[in-house]
C-alpha cells in the first residue's frame, strides 16, 4: 500500500512538472473532487500496475469517490489530451537530454498500411467508414524468389490507412500520425514536417 502511494506521488509529481502550464483553473463553483492531472496520473499508474482506474482512485484519493467524478465524457477527452501532450513533452525531454549527454541518436521513420478491408470485400461492397479513392493503395515491391533465383515484381492492393511512426533504436516513440493509404511514405513525412 505504501509502495503504491509513493509510486502514485512520483507519477503525479512528474506529470505536474511537465504539464504545469496546462492545469485548468476553476474560476466559478466549487473545485472538482479530482483534478485532471490526478486522473491522468491514475491512468498511467493503472497501465503500470494493471489495476482498474476506479479501484486506484478509491485506494489513493478518497474511498467515497464515485465513477462520475472520473469518467464524464468531457473530462475523459481533456485527460487524453493531457496524456498525449505529456508523452510528447517527455519524448522531447529524453531527446534533449540524450543530445546533451553526447549519446548518438538514430531516428527511424517507418510506415505500415493498416488494412481496413481486403480487396475482394472492398470491390463488391461499399465501406461506409472510409469510402473513397484516397484510401486505396497500390504497393509495388521487388521480392526475392527462391524458385526463380531473382527478384520478382510483386503488386499488392490495399484499402486502408497509412500509419507512420518516428522512433529511436531503443523503441521510444517520438511521433505517430495517420494518412490515407494512397499517400507515399515520403509524401506523408513531408506533410507532417
Amino acid at each position: 500500500m505504501d509502495y503504491l502511494n509513493s509510486l502514485y506521488q512520483q507519477v503525479l509529481l512528474s506529470i505536474s512538472i511537465v504539464l504545469s502550464d496546462c492545469e485548468k483553473q476553476v474560476k466559478v463553483g466549487r473545485p472538482p473532487k479530482v483534478s485532471d492531472l490526478q486522473i491522468a496520473s491514475l491512468y498511467v499508474l493503472s497501465y503500470i500496475t494493471n489495476t482498474p482506474v476506479f479501484n486506484l482512485a478509491k485506494i489513493l484519493i478518497d474511498p467515497s469517490i464515485q465513477s462520475y467524478h472520473l469518467f464524464r465524457e468531457y473530462r475523459t477527452v481533456r485527460v487524453y489530451k493531457l496524456l498525449e501532450l505529456y508523452r510528447k513533452r517527455m519524448n522531447l525531454i529524453i531527446l534533449i537530454l540524450s543530445i546533451l549527454f553526447g549519446k548518438e541518436i538514430k531516428l527511424i521513420v517507418d510506415g505500415t498500411i493498416l488494412r481496413v478491408a481486403n480487396i475482394y470485400r472492398a470491390q463488391t461492397r461499399r465501406i461506409k467508414r472510409v469510402a473513397g479513392k484516397k484510401f486505396w493503395a497500390k504497393r509495388k515491391r521487388s521480392i526475392y524468389s527462391r524458385d526463380y533465383q531473382r527478384n520478382v515484381r510483386f503488386e499488392e492492393v490495399h484499402y486502408g490507412l497509412l500509419v507512420m511512426i518516428v522512433c529511436d533504436g531503443n523503441g521510444i516513440v517520438y511521433d505517430m500520425w495517420v494518412h490515407p493509404a494512397s499517400y507515399h511514405e515520403v509524401r506523408s513525412v513531408r506533410i507532417r514536417y
